[in-house]
């Protein structure tokens, strides 16, 4: 009985020496240089560096640098790219094709998205219309107030 009591600490004992050496040889191939990375598309990923936000495929392909307050999840077909006062900055479709902004456009926090290829927008003075995912104007800018034509359900 003591000689299997022996045996057991003696193993025991060895496990404490071996275990420890094996955990402390992992190390880094390519250090992390993202805080964060979420899928928002099939093909998609919304990555986070310094607070900032940036767009790059599952190859490593960066469609936008990380350098936005905001990247919304793919809706029908786009993402949205704004600043931290919501100002869109980019459209950018699910092929990766970024659209910069050329005019300054604020979207509704209600309907961030775009339904049957328009997205409602207003300006700085807060008249609203339609834009293409191109950033073309589709409706004028002229409305107290737009929303989506469907909820594209």
């Amino acid at each position: 009985m003591t000689r299997l009591f022996i045996r057991i600490q003696l193993c025991m004992l060895c496990l404490m020496f071996i275990l420890p050496c094996q955990a402390q040889i992992a190390t880094w191939l390519v250090s992390p240089s993202y805080d964060k990375i979420d899928p928002i598309a099939p093909n998609m990923l919304r990555v986070m560096s310094q607070g900032k936000f940036g767009l790059m495929d599952y190859e490593g392909k960066v469609f936008l640098q990380c350098q936005y307050a905001s990247v919304s999840k793919f809706c029908n077909g786009y993402s949205l790219v704004q600043d931290a006062d919501g100002k869109l900055r980019a459209i950018v479709s699910l092929s990766g094709e970024v659209t910069y902004m050329s005019e300054d456009y604020w979207c509704d926090k209600q309907y961030p998205y775009f339904c049957e290829e328009l997205l409602a927008v207003r300006n700085q003075r807060g008249i609203w219309g339609f834009i293409t995912p191109k950033g073309a104007v589709q409706v004028p800018l002229r409305y107290l107030y737009a929303c989506p034509f469907s909820c594209c359900f």
